[in-house]
């Protein structure tokens, strides 16, 4: 007896076949979905971070170059010409200073021994940057992180010896005029260069203050170059960034 065995018909092999092809699809086109939106997002974020980097990076150097010129401009201004009228005060015989009559001259040397003055200083950026931990790790960078770090304590530095000199100079200005019975004339300008305090303080203003207040804007200049370099920002991003928040 022969025995024909005949393989089943499934109508519904292509559908099936179909059917198994959309799902496939299906799930491709979804992965492909879910690894653009992620892989997405993560260039946006990597883009978000080093966008954080850089402004945060230019608002620090921004600002040690802002108070590198506030120095700058006071050295010109005052600094200098007040060294220049001690110096000349200091040369000049007793008995010219006690004939001096010139009153521009005379008020510029009373500047010189009293006048006050002050560093303005926005410490926004320095706050920012000194407390938030977040900001560092923007930053992304330890060695820069440390090197600004240096920078403001030379920059809070600078400003306290600032102070303490100015301070010094118009503590004894105004003492001197306590006891003074007259407005200052040319001979109580000779009476208040004897006292042993002014003089201490002239060689101190002129031999060693002067020199550290002006190398300190040196350092400074050159923290603005090395951070630069470190940190990849050159000097057209720098001023553009400068020009932009000035505004």
């Amino acid at each position: 007896m022969n025995v024909k065995f005949k393989m089943p018909k499934f109508e519904h092999d292509l559908k099936g076949k179909g059917w198994l092809k959309e799902l496939l699809m299906t799930t491709l086109a979804t992965t492909i979905s879910i690894v653009l939106t992620f892989g997405t997002a993560a260039i946006l974020e990597r883009k978000q971070q080093e966008d954080n980097r850089r402004q945060i990076t230019l608002m620090v150097i921004s600002d040690i170059y802002d108070f590198a010129r506030v120095m700058e401009r006071t050295d010109t201004a005052l600094l200098i010409p007040w060294k220049e009228s001690l110096l000349e005060m200091k040369a000049m015989p007793r008995d010219s200073l006690i004939m001096l009559d010139d009153e521009e001259v005379l008020q510029n040397y009373w500047n010189a021994l009293g006048q006050g003055a002050m560093l303005p200083r926005d410490h926004t950026a320095q706050n920012l940057f000194s407390s938030d931990i977040s900001i560092w790790r923007d930053v992304d960078n330890y060695n820069f992180v440390k090197f600004v770090g240096k920078c403001y304590y030379l920059i809070e530095a600078t400003n306290n010896n600032f102070d303490t000199e100015i301070r010094t100079k118009t503590d004894n200005y105004k003492l001197f005029l306590k006891d003074a019975d007259q407005i200052p004339d040319s001979l109580q300008l000779v009476t208040f260069l004897e006292m042993p305090e002014v003089k201490s303080f002239i060689d101190e203003y002129s031999q060693n203050f002067i020199p550290y207040f002006e190398e300190t804007i040196k350092d400074l200049d050159y923290a603005v170059e090395h951070s630069c370099e470190m940190m990849g920002i050159s000097q057209d991003e720098l001023k553009e960034f400068m020009k932009k928040n000035s505004q």
